[in-house]
């Protein structure tokens, strides 16, 4: 693939306009001016990053009861969607399907009736905590968002260290997650 208007000038573009190019790790949108030498300004206008994915990927998952076994991955009983089929609601692991970066977030609450009055859920990356929500009274919200670079087969889990989270038909656990770019140049990491 191209990296520059210049190589696309060497394979027999002439036409001024729009073309894609390889940058570093992405897509890479350009103006390329062919009435002009290379070597002149504005030859190469640097437009922006495509974004090019090979395929979606986004998940919503839910909770409709208590979940209280600590030290274990949450499952989840309900899936609102699950493009790409990356989220195993039943074992509770996203595994990335390609490289890039993703967004996460999740929400819930603590529950009182399991002999406790909080919860700490950490958001865990192939098993090692990076993010901790936590709830230190009853019904109180727990929440955290993030956006990290994965690699692909890399694990995103809930996980409940302590305490319990509380719901019920109402919903009140939430974990969203989805593909914001993927590095379409490196299939294989």
């Amino acid at each position: 693939m191209p990296t520059s208007c210049v190589e696309l000038w060497q394979i027999g573009h002439v036409l001024n306009g729009l073309y894609l190019i390889k940058g570093a790790s992405q897509v890479e949108t350009v103006y390329c001016d062919f009435s002009k030498t290379s070597t002149d300004a504005g030859f190469e206008t640097w437009i922006g990053f495509a974004d090019v994915k090979s395929s979606s990927v986004y998940f919503y998952v839910q909770r409709n009861t208590t979940y209280s076994t600590n030290n274990t991955v949450v499952p989840f009983e309900i899936t609102r969607t699950n493009v790409g089929n990356a989220m195993d609601p039943l074992t509770g692991i996203f595994t990335a399907p390609r490289p890039g970066k993703y967004f996460f977030g999740y929400s819930g609450i603590a529950d009182v009736t399991q002999g406790t009055n909080f919860a700490r859920v950490d958001l865990q990356l192939n098993g090692v905590r990076i993010a901790q929500g936590y709830s230190h009274t009853t019904h109180d919200t727990f929440a955290h968002q993030s956006t990290l670079e994965l690699n692909k087969g890399d694990q995103i889990t809930l996980f409940l260290v302590a305490g319990a989270i509380h719901d019920s038909r109402y919903l009140y656990t939430n974990f969203v997650g989805w593909l914001v770019e993927e590095d379409v140049f490196n299939f294989n990491v």
